[in-house]
């Protein structure tokens, strides 16, 4: 069986790898099904008959040239939202294109910004550093996150963050202490 800690050192170097592409994506095996053409589908294991982690995922196509994407920039992905006419699904179909510009851009205290904070606390309890009160500190972090931002990155980085606070808290407990031990520390972060 896995390690618990092994396994969260791998999914956040899963997710920091692939979110930058550092690593080369694999091309998907070309299927037909009916009128719908590969490029045109959207959820490509909507029913769990495939392998749901990262690995299948890009076997199957999915995360098929993010990496060029992201690369072009914010401001060239909202002008092609904006060139393509997408409407909210909302009553009054407001333009997608046009709500994106509203948002905040990268760097200046977005959801990206929160993000990466905690990110960075995640590492610090990968390695064991982080104090026994930084585990509410995150859990509130990630629910002031989720909800709260316009992407949908904010969403995706919570759930998993509060998904492990909830299950696993008394293991993540039991390796601050036991880094604590081997390193004492001066004193625990308080919250305000």
């Amino acid at each position: 069986m896995l390690n618990f800690w092994t396994a969260l050192r791998r999914q956040v170097t899963a997710c920091a790898t692939y979110c930058t592409g550092a690593q080369p994506q694999v091309k998907a095996k070309k299927t037909t099904f009916g009128p719908l053409s590969d490029k045109d589908r959207i959820f490509t294991n909507l029913y769990g008959r495939h392998d749901w982690r990262l690995k299948g995922a890009l076997r199957r196509g999915n995360w098929y040239k993010t990496k060029e994407i992201l690369l072009k920039g914010h401001n060239w992905l909202i002008n092609e939202v904006k060139m393509s006419g997408l409407r909210g699904r909302g009553g009054a179909g407001f333009p997608s294109g046009m709500k994106w510009s509203f948002m905040n851009k990268p760097g200046d205290g977005s959801c990206s910004s929160g993000v990466d904070w905690m990110n960075a606390m995640m590492w610090r309890f990968v390695r064991g550093e982080a104090a026994i009160s930084e585990i509410d500190m995150i859990w509130e972090l990630s629910k002031q996150i989720e909800g709260h931002t316009i992407c949908a990155l904010g969403d995706g980085a919570a759930w998993p963050v509060q998904g492990l606070i909830r299950h696993f808290r008394p293991d993540m407990e039991a390796r601050i202490a036991q880094y604590n031990k081997n390193t004492p520390r001066q004193t625990d972060i308080e919250i305000i």
